[in-house]
């Protein structure tokens, strides 16, 4: 696609900030819940309002006498930068997972004897699923046969199964003969290259292992085994219980475990090929443990059957865990390895990859890493000592996560003027938020996005930055602590909007200029141990030269200390826009519109790659024109549905549509908040509020002057 002309202008751009929280155990519900402290006490009691709105003079004095607290919760900085802030998260914490932790569930899948090229169809495999599923999320190396890499790479530590069986789960391979790695020890009693089943010839008795430490942590574990017998001979009686495979099934070659009946309870039977037992745990954190194992029979872990076989089980099972509770809700990571291919130590790579909504997208690792760094990654992630030298020295795998994530990710609606919170409708109903009065604007806002089943609710004011972009209404520290508590009530996240054109002249804005700005701002904010999310905006939201397909250069370079950083494309379809080449060689049709959309979403999963940060883009729509410039008829498209700030044509709400289903469909927590919703939009509308437009803006029900247009909000298809 050809990319030409100059970007037109998006009807806001800006940083934001917000409000958070998660979903009570074992609910099937996405809305975040707060836990109490949403500004970790920095926000004073939310006084009632008074009878009457405020003056200017109460509003000024207010702002004067609250400008330390206002800093510490917006973090202003006039002339610098417009931005927002999005509060520390109140998500609930699982017991015993570090705050902070990049997942606080994984689910780990042994697959069984290929080399990496007997696998990806990119080098000559034969499971085109597994070849697709890292292509989307996270591999380990770049390979170009089961024993060279030239990047990265995953070699299994020996051979045969056995031995890498107990490196991953102890750091000791029990390999008397130091065939393989020779860190790896040896058994207390026997000998693992045999693959022998538990005995007492052959154990590692009670050395310490993951089990331990997870439960040690206050951590929960649950694992699954397809050839264990639905009478499981583990019961804590005997130290050696066995079945079929369990040379693919640790857990049974440690008597710490195999001497516990409460240990053994956590080890059971899943039914190929289906696995409905660990689907079923998946179902909510009351049922989920933090680490779950699953050892598919010799047929689905291509042992003893074709590659193809194992690809097509994986292809019908990983999306099953991909879409349960857990990982659409939760910090949840998918790990699967193979225990061993087929070349010699320390060339024996194997294919190993990371998915889930933590994992970077599209991602190729380029260290090198091997089944000690499994525990590495796991002792890294949830604060666990080191089991052995072994996994110690490892190398975790944390490149391959983002550094931290909202799960489930925040989605609704902005636009709101925060002057709402003082701007009440003849018609509105009493205040849920504040008993014994109207509701404002902005809660009966808050209560829409919630019945339409949203999460956040994003408010804006404009910046004290000089420029001509300051449509969005004034400023009240009173107005920000109600938005605050309306947002409370209703369980939103909210993104509090401080919006103005700071970022220069269009068109000369450089990249490295707005990462200072940026950094420089969220060093101010952790200096006044401000721990609220930041949400970066991509500067190709308003002034960007590398064209359409290559937006995700322009997102920021920054780093935290709190690792509470989302970054942001504002993503439009405009008329006037196709008709200058902006978007390169365009038709105002559908297809158009849905490639365009696929061009805005693969920028963002390059931009999640390449920053490790995750995504809430801020601002999005279907409104047809630029703010540039709309007076004249070819601004106006032959589709047009509705006019105005909240207006759509068929083609643009084709793309808004596009691009939000990419987003939900795409299993990598991308977050958004389309535009616009508010009193204030200008689209024609049978009943105006008191702001002078549809209460709701997008999301009114009954737009147009007859009253016969949903608004596209109401149209949208999550």
């Amino acid at each position: 696609m050809k990319e030409s002309g100059s970007p037109p202008r998006h009807p806001g751009n800006s940083s934001k900030r917000c409000v958070p929280k998660p979903s009570k155990t074992g609910e099937n519900r996405l809305r975040p819940e707060y836990s109490g402290h949403i500004f970790e006490g920095q926000v004073p009691p939310v006084a009632k309002r008074a009878s009457g709105p405020m003056s200017e003079e109460d509003r000024s004095t207010s702002r004067a006498r609250t400008l330390l607290s206002v800093v510490l919760i917006l973090l202003i900085v006039a002339g610098a930068i417009n931005g927002a802030l999005f509060s520390s998260p109140s998500t609930r914490r699982e017991s015993g997972v570090p705050p902070g932790a990049q997942f606080a569930y994984i689910v780990t899948i042994l697959m069984e004897n290929n080399g990496v090229c007997n696998v990806l169809t990119s080098c000559g495999g034969a499971a085109p699923y597994l070849t697709s599923l890292s292509q989307n999320y996270s591999l380990a190396g770049s390979c170009q046969s089961n024993s060279a890499c030239s990047s990265g790479g995953y070699p299994a530590v020996d051979h045969p199964s056995l031995p890498n069986y107990l490196s991953l789960f102890s750091g000791l391979a029990g390999d008397c003969r130091n065939g393989g790695d020779t860190t790896g020890g040896c058994m207390p009693s026997g000998d693992s290259t045999s693959d022998c089943t538990p005995s007492i010839s052959c154990t590692m008795s009670g050395t310490v292992n993951i089990v331990d430490r997870i439960e040690a942590a206050g951590l929960t574990w649950k694992a699954w085994a397809e050839d264990l017998p639905s009478s499981n001979p583990c019961t804590g009686a005997d130290a050696y219980p066995g079945f079929s495979t369990v040379r693919h099934f640790p857990f049974f070659y440690y008597t710490d475990i195999t001497l516990s009946r409460t240990r053994c309870s956590n080890t059971s039977h899943a039914s190929t090929p289906d696995d409905p037992e660990l689907i079923d745990a998946l179902g909510g954190t009351a049922t989920a443990a933090n680490f779950m194992w699953l050892t598919p029979d010799d047929c689905d872990n291509m042992h003893s059957c074709p590659v193809s076989t194992g690809d097509n089980y994986l292809k019908s099972l990983i999306p099953r865990i991909l879409n349960s509770y857990i990982f659409k809700t939760q910090k949840a990571a998918l790990f699967i390895v193979f225990d061993e291919g087929d070349s010699a130590y320390p060339n024996d790579y194997t294919y190993a990859m990371w998915a889930g909504p933590v994992v970077r997208p599209g991602y190729v690792a380029t260290n090198g890493y091997n089944h000690y760094s499994f525990l590495k990654t796991l002792e890294t992630v949830w604060n666990l000592p080191p089991l052995q030298s072994t996994d110690s020295a490892a190398t975790p795998m944390t490149e391959f996560f983002l550094q931290n994530s909202i799960t489930p990710p925040p989605t609704g609606w902005g636009g709101v003027f925060l002057s709402e919170a003082d701007t009440f409708t003849q018609s509105n109903p009493s205040s849920e938020a504040f008993p014994g009065e109207k509701a404002s604007d902005l809660e009966m806002t808050a209560s829409r996005i919630v019945a339409l089943g949203y999460n956040s609710m994003r408010v804006q004011f404009s910046s004290q930055c000089p420029g001509t972009q300051q449509e969005d209404g004034p400023y009240s520290y009173a107005w920000l602590r109600r938005a605050v508590a309306v947002a409370q009530h209703y369980n939103l996240w909210l993104i509090v909007d401080y919006h103005g054109p700071c970022f220069g002249t269009a068109g000369t804005l450089s990249l490295d200029s707005l990462s200072a700005d940026y950094q420089s701002w969220i060093n101010q904010a952790r200096s006044l141990n401000d721990a609220h999310w930041i949400i970066v905006q991509n500067l190709c939201s308003y002034s960007c030269s590398y064209g359409l397909t290559s937006q995700w250069q322009g997102y920021p370079i920054v780093t935290d200390s709190q690792k509470r950083v989302l970054i942001s494309l504002h993503s439009y379809f405009f008329y006037d826009g196709c008709a200058t080449g902006w978007y390169g060689t365009c038709s105002w049709t559908n297809s158009t519109a849905a490639s365009i959309a696929s061009t805005y979403y693969q920028n963002v999963l390059h931009g999640m790659r390449m920053t490790g940060w995750p995504v809430l883009n801020s601002e999005g729509g279907a409104l047809y024109f630029s703010e540039a410039a709309c007076t004249s008829p070819s601004c106006t498209p032959p589709d047009t549905r509705l006019v105005g700030d909240a207006g759509y044509a068929g083609v643009s709400f084709y793309f808004i549509n596009a691009l939000t289903s990419d987003y939900d469909a795409s299993g990598h927590g991308i977050g958004w908040a389309w535009w616009p919703t508010g009193d204030w939009t200008n689209s024609p509308c049978p009943t105006t509020s008191s702001g002078g437009g549809c209460l709701y803006g997008a999301l009114s029900a009954n737009m147009g002057s007859a009253g016969s247009v949903p608004g596209w909000g109401i149209l949208l298809r999550l």
